[in-house]
């Protein structure tokens, strides 16, 4: 990845509003070259003929704050600062988080396992999970 630095200064600015929360989401400006060489589909939204290419302004509603400035290290950098490893435990209710920790650890509930047997068994797919 080798941007011109005559290009990347002279290049537009486009501006992120990223966040879940419409009063909470967070502007980041960038210059669209650097983004142009990592993602064709973001080149077509902010060069396009979008109304965000022609506003300038795109939201992203599904990213977080700190996912976004690590695409954007890496953007720039080549490189980013990997996030803070988090490990979620299971509740006592039930939730995604705890339910996906379980699946990837190799301990999915029993109701989850005949499910996607029975799925398995009625489908021309079949998923693979260790018993």
């Amino acid at each position: 990845m080798t941007i011109n630095f005559d290009k990347l200064l002279t290049s537009r600015n486009f501006q992120f509003l990223v966040g879940l929360n419409d009063q909470d989401r967070t502007p980041f400006t960038i210059h669209t070259t650097v983004v142009e060489t990592l993602s064709g589909p973001l080149a077509t939204l902010m060069n396009g003929s979008m109304c965000e290419a022609l506003n300038g302004v795109a939201t992203l509603e599904e990213v977080d704050e700190q996912t976004f400035v690590r695409f954007c290290e890496y953007a720039y950098r080549g490189d980013y600062t990997p996030a803070q490893q988090q490990i979620v435990l299971p509740s006592s209710k039930f939730d995604r988080g705890g339910l996906l920790l379980s699946v990837i650890m190799g301990k999915e509930p029993s109701w989850l396992r005949r499910s996607l047997r029975r799925k398995s068994a009625a489908s021309s797919w079949k998923i693979s999970m260790p018993v």
